[in-house]
């Protein structure tokens, strides 16, 4: 198990993209921390524009999108060219079973998403809930890095289609999004996006409209439930 993680950080280290998307999860932030501000204050003195009440939906868009999703696509690369490099089909005759493997992957995605989702929302720094609620919802959103590294490594055969797919993928954060200028009945067709109920939850509980508990566990369920099917559908994929 220990091996799998330790080849696993020294790919990332080597890898001259691993190491530029994750230079590129800092940067966005740090312009997120500089530019709202000062394109909110231009608005504001402009036409009167309040940028600031959307501030949350940026903060949220931060921490489900930008932190997880590029967390998957790094670790889904690895799980990519493990797959392609025989190492899965290998696991057929070793003590480490493909189903134990891709748990630890998954985990390892799961825990390296927290500090990576934390650390970037408190660098943009605005349009934050609370600190307990910041910790809860990093955590919930923290689940979206394995989901994003499974498919990837489920759907695509190599780089060049997984850098395809992410651009479909995308969709399952742009939506939540929409979703949230919509009137309040239709908003609840964006919970085929996994992310929404996450991010709606920030919405509230930034806003202080009430409570939120509900679209903690619709979000938790979701991903879980992706996750596991993915994962069957890897396993299906990698022994074929």
């Amino acid at each position: 198990m220990l091996t799998v993680l330790i080849n696993d950080l020294r790919r990332l280290v080597r890898d001259q993209f691993m190491v530029g998307a994750a230079l590129f999860i800092v940067l966005i932030s740090v312009a997120m921390r500089f530019a709202l501000p000062a394109v909110a204050t231009a608005l504001r003195e402009g036409g009167g524009f309040e940028l600031e009440a959307y501030f949350p939906l940026f903060a949220s868009y931060n921490a489900f999108a930008i932190g997880s999703v590029l967390t998957g696509l790094i670790l889904g690369v690895l799980l990519l060219e493990n797959r392609e490099q025989g190492t899965i089909s290998a696991l057929r005759v070793s003590p480490l079973s493909i189903r134990r493997f891709l748990v630890i992957e998954s985990v390892f995605a799961y825990v390296a998403a927290v500090p990576v989702i934390l650390g970037t929302t408190l660098v943009v720094g605005i349009g934050l809930p609370s600190p307990g609620e910041l910790l809860l919802f990093t955590l919930i959103a923290a689940l979206f890095a394995p989901l994003m590294m499974l498919a990837l490594a489920t759907f695509a055969s190599n780089k060049l289609e997984a850098f395809a797919l992410l651009k479909v993928l995308n969709l399952l954060v742009v939506g939540p999004l929409a979703a949230y200028f919509v009137p309040a009945p239709w908003q609840y067709v964006a919970l085929v996006f996994p992310p929404y109920s996450g991010m709606k939850a920030w919405w509230i509980a930034t806003a202080g409209a009430g409570p939120y508990w509900h679209w903690v566990l619709i979000c938790l369920l979701v991903q879980v439930a992706c996750i596991a099917w993915l994962g069957r559908r890897f396993i299906k994929t990698a022994r074929e």
